[in-house]
């Protein structure tokens, strides 16, 4: 999420991006791992949770007939309320709603409702301490939220509304699809206007080419420097 000569552009796509490729590293399960053994009661065995098979980058929480669960969810719903613009240096700051929800499908609905829990805010505190590395935002916890997992695996009965966040919806193998949420705030400089307008003689390279990079443009001024030798006095 480096700048450029026209100044930083960061996307919502870019940081949902960003956010996959923690989740599919090699970190999730030690969060995982974690939350079960400081939620297993004392002298109850430690069991490993269920990872997520998949993390789909969307903006609702739902999955297709055809996407294993459970699987992780990640949304970018545009910029809160507190979008600043500092006239020094042109950049807009601002904050970029993030969301990861976890959808699992089980028989016995307290299994499914527990590992959806667990997977969802396991993702949430994995982003949380880790996305500012990635990419130099800065992260906070906003809350857990309720989705809706019915998506397209033809469901013949509505949704119901349990207690907490998970949202229940019995599917045609009468098992149980949960799903629970965590929102983040992900601080940072968004864009900036400096840099342009570009001049008239630079033209869009033919879309077949690579992508133009400023950076390896010629440069725009030569500056010739001369020095006049002089002896130094101890």
């Amino acid at each position: 999420m480096a700048g450029s000569p026209l100044g930083p552009f960061v996307t919502p796509w870019a940081l949902r991006r960003a956010a996959r490729e923690l989740l599919l590293g090699y970190h999730l399960g030690i969060y995982l791992d974690e939350i079960v053994r400081q939620q297993t009661p004392t002298g109850s065995p430690v069991l490993r949770i269920e990872r997520p098979n998949d993390v789909l980058l969307r903006e609702t929480p739902r999955v297709r007939a055809d996407e294993r669960l459970p699987a992780l969810v990640v949304g970018c719903h545009g910029t809160l309320d507190d979008v600043r613009y500092r006239a020094g240096d042109g950049c807009y700051q601002g904050t970029l709603k993030l969301d990861v929800h976890a959808i699992t499908s089980a028989a016995d609905e307290l299994v499914g409702g527990e590992t959806a829990s667990i997977l969802a805010l396991g993702a949430a505190t994995l982003l949380l301490h880790e996305l500012p590395q990635l990419t130099g935002f800065q992260a906070r916890w906003l809350g857990a939220v309720a989705g809706d997992p019915t998506g397209d695996r033809g469901q013949t009965e509505a949704p119901q509304q349990s207690m907490g966040v998970n949202v229940n919806v019995r599917d045609e193998a009468e098992r149980t699809l949960h799903a629970e949420g965590h929102v983040l705030a992900v601080s940072g400089v968004l864009l900036s206007d400096l840099g342009g307008p570009l001049p008239a003689a630079v033209r869009d390279p033919p879309i077949e080419d690579p992508a133009l990079d400023l950076e390896d443009g010629p440069s725009v001024e030569e500056i010739a420097l001369t020095t006049t030798p002089f002896e130094e006095i101890p």
